[in-house]
């Protein structure tokens, strides 16, 4: 059974379904009253914006984790903690060396010093030594790697600190 072209205006005849279905939806249209015209298309509207929905929501997702693997620029010391234990603990490992070194049978063990260093020796070797730590983790700060940064600062003032509890009970 075919729908007759009498229906769309056209000549009496059947139509074929190549010939229906190159219509589209005009055939389903002309046999529908006005309200359910209406009541299809506001649902294929819904249909619509319910997938357009899902669209904003997936671009949303992704647009989230891209901004989550964005890093952001660090400032010029962001976290201090690490410069400090490292500063302080070359500054204490000084202190406690020019201390040990005042006492009878207390000598550098560092070779690089030597056995009796002065100190503006310990002072000017200390700061070249904090300094190019510094200048490197501050590299490695930059380049995003911030918890190895950190953990150089925290191990190198570990050290220093370690050197200078040991300064303080040798010879005593």
């Amino acid at each position: 059974m075919g729908i007759y072209a009498t229906l769309l205006g056209m000549k009496k005849k059947p139509l074929t379904i190549t010939e229906f279905a190159r219509m589209g939806g005009k055939a389903s249209m002309q046999n529908r009253t006005k309200a359910e015209r209406v009541a299809m298309a506001k649902k294929a509207a819904a249909a619509r914006w319910k997938k357009a929905a899902k669209i904003a929501v997936v671009l949303l997702l992704f647009a989230g984790t891209a901004q989550a693997q964005e890093q952001p620029k660090p400032h010029l010391f962001a976290d201090l903690a690490p410069y400090v234990v490292l500063i302080g603990g070359n500054v204490a490992d000084v202190v406690t060396t020019q201390q040990c070194l005042q006492r009878i049978g207390c000598h550098e063990l560092n070779q690089a010093f030597g056995q009796y260093p002065s100190a503006t020796r310990l002072i000017v070797a200390k700061s070249i030594s904090a300094g190019a730590m510094i200048v490197l983790m501050r590299v490695f700060e930059t380049h995003g790697h911030p918890r190895l940064a950190k953990f150089m600062g925290y191990v190198g003032g570990g050290v220093t600190f370690a050197a200078a509890v040991h300064n303080t009970g040798v010879a005593r």
